[in-house]
């Protein structure tokens, strides 16, 4: 196949997501921009935006050939991550976040009732600061639903 593993960690502050070795990694930095992660990647500290986060799942480096890897599932996953960092050293690679979500995790109800509150509350708000927290918990609500409905026809591609 030609790619090659590295080790990956997505841990959000409540449970781990993913500990394991992944030959592709990619999500929102706080510039804006995507990043992508492979193999032999620089050391390097980046910071994690809300939203998807994708990683291509990979057994461990010298055991492809075992019986129990035959049938390993290398499709790629996806989840919704709050905002965090990622710290990558010696070729590991970690993610801190706030929260994450699979999108089968994802309860758009919930979801939709956040955005409503917070519609509701921006009208409200004169202070910058009340502004920027609840415009933060707007884009979060919407990244909920958007991720929910992205992938609850495709349900294999849940972790």
């Amino acid at each position: 196949m030609g790619e090659i593993p590295f080790n990956l960690r997505i841990l959000a502050t409540d449970h781990p997501i993913y500990d394991g070795y992944a030959t592709r990694l990619v999500f929102k930095s706080t510039d804006g921009g995507m990043v992508g992660i492979l193999a032999h990647h620089c050391d390097e500290l980046i910071t994690i935006d809300v939203g998807e986060m994708q990683y291509d799942p990979a057994p461990e480096p010298g055991s492809e050939d075992k019986e129990e890897n035959k049938d390993f599932d290398r499709s790629t996953k996806y989840v919704l991550a709050g905002e965090g960092f990622m710290q990558i050293i010696n070729g590991r690679v970690t993610a801190f976040v706030e929260t994450a979500e699979r999108p089968d995790e994802i309860d758009e109800k919930r979801a939709l009732d956040a955005l409503h509150r917070a519609e509701e509350a921006m009208a409200g708000k004169r202070i910058m600061e009340d502004y920027a927290m609840t415009e933060a918990n707007i884009q979060r609500a919407l990244a909920r639903i958007s991720e929910k409905h992205k992938f609850f026809s495709n349900m294999n591609n849940v972790i």
